[in-house]
């Protein structure tokens, strides 16, 4: 509110000085005092005019053996875009402005209502960063700043004050700020920087920060970032001491909040949906014969190269946190998954080698059987003609004519005698006679 009315009074002075002059045409006849800026600052703070910059102005202005108050400094930040949010490197880089306002009664002036000719000073008063300030400044500064870029080495900022004695100072800003990310549920992460404002040297009992309201921020350039949404800003106090003694007096921080929330399709595009399609791939394998081996081996060994491909890519992007997350946990698992595919076909394939062991020697076993039990009948069949021989009715027919017959007989008569058993006979008959001529 305070920031309006000096912007009002500023507009409502220049125009009110204009039109003096435009009726008058001569600045000392249409007002008394100073007649232009140059001697209004020099009545003011010049040298001449016993200011002292190093007194704040209720200090200044109490009487001596009294306790001075605190004086109230007014902060509006505004923030215009947020160019970097890095989580590897924890800052947060911003683009802004901000302003500052207090009331110093020892730069009040006569104003265009009582004579004077001006109800504002309007043309900025340059301040230097490394010089001595012409006036006091409430050395408000944004604190947890890590890095500060200033684009030329003499900083401006903007300082105006009305004739009732408030004093304006605008800065503009590009500042990274540090900021803790915990990222134990990227990529559904969300996280809360701060841009904290505190004076520099003033403790709480002699600066006390009035926030104007809710931090404003550009709503038509939309703060977004490509890996960040902003949610919602606020402001809130802290008293806090900063040295690293219990007893040291505590500082008034204006700490303006940032949330944001991280942007979950890129992560969905370029990772989860591809490593939800490897599994299918991955799970399509078992549906093939177990026979076909490329087959087989393909659909378990590609996914997992992809997968490894994806994570690294992934983990080159993230910090190296120590800590789980859920994108990791999900990656690891998947990983997993994946690595029991190919593992599981070497234990069929190994069972498939072992099923064709078992086959072979059953079959051989089978072989066996049958030679066995061909053996075994070949030997009954042998066993019975010669019994049959035995109990004929030559008692010797080794050699003889009759025994040749006899086996003639046996062989071309009607006496049914199978191969197998014709062979036996045959063989003995030839060992008989063998014998027989020895």
């Amino acid at each position: 509110r305070m920031m309006r009315e000096f912007t009002l009074l500023f507009a409502a002075a220049h125009a009110r000085v204009a039109r003096v002059l435009d009726e008058t045409g001569d600045a000392a006849s249409a007002c008394a005092g100073p007649q232009t800026y140059r001697e209004l600052v020099d009545m003011l703070i010049g040298q001449s005019s016993g200011y002292d910059p190093l007194m704040r102005p209720t200090l200044a202005t109490t009487p001596r053996g009294e306790a001075a108050a605190a004086d109230r400094v007014g902060v509006q930040i505004r923030i215009d875009a947020i160019q970097k949010v890095s989580t590897s490197l924890k800052f947060m880089e911003l683009r802004g402005e901000m302003e500052v306002w207090w009331n110093d009664p020892r730069l009040a002036f006569t104003g265009t209502a009582d004579g004077g000719c001006f109800d504002a000073m309007v043309q900025p008063v340059p301040v230097s960063l490394s010089g001595q300030a012409p006036l006091w400044l409430p050395d408000v500064r944004l604190t947890n700043a890590v890095q500060q870029i200033v684009r030329t080495e003499e900083r401006m900022y903007g300082v105006a004050w009305t004739s009732s004695g408030g004093v304006i100072l605008r800065t503009s800003f590009v500042t990274a700020f540090d900021c803790a990310f915990y990222l134990a549920r990227l990529p559904f992460d969300e996280h809360t920087c701060a841009v904290e404002v505190a004076s520099f040297v003033n403790a709480a009992h002699a600066v006390v920060l009035d926030n104007g309201g809710t931090p404003e921020y550009d709503r038509a350039g939309d703060l977004d970032t490509v890996e960040f949404s902003v949610d919602d800003l606020n402001a809130r106090h802290d008293y806090r001491s900063r040295g690293r003694h219990a007893a040291e007096e505590p500082y008034d921080f204006l700490v303006i909040e940032v949330k944001l929330r991280r942007k979950v399709n890129y992560y969905l595009t370029t990772t989860i949906i591809p490593i939800v399609a490897l599994l299918l791939v991955s799970f399509s394998g078992f549906f093939i014969d177990r026979k076909s081996a490329p087959a087989r081996v393909a659909a378990a060994v590609i996914p997992v190269l992809s997968c490894l491909t994806l994570q690294n890519g992934l983990y080159s992007t993230v910090p190296r946190i120590s800590y789980r997350s859920v994108l990791t946990d999900f990656c690891f698992s998947t990983l997993l998954f994946l690595c029991l595919n190919p593992i599981q076909y070497a234990f069929v394939s190994l069972c498939m080698i072992r099923e064709d062991i078992a086959k072979r020697r059953l079959k051989n076993l089978r072989r066996l059987c049958l030679e066995a039990e061909e053996n075994a009948r070949r030997h009954r069949e042998y066993e019975a003609l010669r019994r049959a021989a035995q109990e004929s009715e030559i008692p010797n027919f080794k050699g003889s004519y009759l025994g040749r017959f006899h086996s003639s007989r046996l062989i071309f008569g009607r006496a049914i005698i199978s191969r197998n058993g014709l062979e036996a006979l045959m063989l003995f008959s030839e060992r008989a006679r063998a014998e027989h001529s020895r």
